[in-house]
């Protein structure tokens, strides 16, 4: 009877050591990487790896290596008109990335600014004495500025902790900015002064690029490096002018061109063209978040 009771107990030990052996994983706690390896049918997807159809929302900082070159435009939100302004969008500005395939992608940039102010006041010459009864001004200035790239990846080997894209790629940039100034000026004895000035300067750019990113899941930060570029500006510092005056009397009425470097001459007819064509000498700095 002891003999049954031992070998009922023996067989109890056995099938406890059994159960227990099905659920020993080793010194890795259970469901963690190793189980979905081994339930998964199919290859785990990779977060790192773009693929035709995904999106991103990216932004720009473009770092020269010398500031003094820098249009200021680029840095701060000034609305000074000033050469190379279509680069704005190389700053802190929302860029939308589209991939075509799993190694190219077109990223697209748009900016918008526009500035507007009036005002308009009668004078009260028992505190300043003039000849002047009123003054009306309004000065409008708008800037539309894009930029279009395209991106082709060569390779991206993986580490544990991200992986390095590397790619090369061209961007267009383009800037549209009209502005307009009208200034009235009203005096006691019936004369008036009224000019309306208007400028208008389009800017072109082309740069030719290499960069990596670091590439995490859904994230990535990279650095690129401008290997080439131009820039083309027209009607930068052009400025048209129609005046009209009634002096004793006598109605004047003028329309005319200037030009920033030479203010004090009016042209009666003025074409102007900036181009620069040069070395950036600087680098492209980028954050980006992806989605599908």
């Amino acid at each position: 009877m002891k003999n049954h009771v031992l070998i009922i107990m023996l067989f109890s030990i056995l099938g406890i050591d059994k159960i227990n052996a099905q659920s020993d994983y080793g010194d890795f706690e259970q469901y963690t990487q190793y189980d979905l390896d081994y339930l998964s049918h199919g290859e785990l997807l990779n977060y790192r790896t773009r693929h035709k159809g995904d999106k991103a929302l990216s932004l720009y900082y473009f770092a020269p290596m010398d500031y003094s070159e820098l249009n200021s435009d680029i840095v701060s939100d000034s609305t000074t008109i000033i050469d190379n302004k279509h680069r704005v969008t190389e700053r802190l500005v929302p860029n939308y990335r589209y991939y075509l395939s799993d190694k190219s992608n077109l990223t697209f940039g748009l900016y918008f600014k526009r500035s507007n102010i009036k005002y308009e006041g009668e004078i009260d010459t028992t505190i300043t004495p003039s000849l002047i009864s009123s003054e009306k001004e309004q000065i409008t200035r708008t800037g539309i500025y894009g930029r279009v790239g395209y991106d082709y990846h060569l390779s991206q080997p993986s580490y544990r902790l991200f992986d390095l894209d590397f790619y090369v790629g061209s961007a267009v940039s383009f800037g549209y900015a009209p502005s307009k100034s009208i200034n009235e000026t009203e005096f006691f004895d019936g004369d008036y002064v009224r000019v309306t000035t208007k400028g208008n300067s389009i800017g072109f750019g082309l740069d030719l690029y290499g960069g990596v990113n670091f590439q995490f899941d859904n994230f990535s930060a990279g650095i690129e490096v401008i290997a080439l570029g131009f820039d083309s500006n027209r009607g930068v510092g052009k400025t048209s002018v129609k005046s009209e005056s009634s002096i004793a009397g006598v109605i004047e009425d003028n329309e005319y061109y200037t030009y920033d470097q030479n203010p004090g001459v009016a042209y009666s007819k003025l074409n102007l063209s900036r181009n620069l064509t040069s070395m950036y000498r600087g680098i492209r700095l980028s954050v980006a978040y992806y989605f599908q």
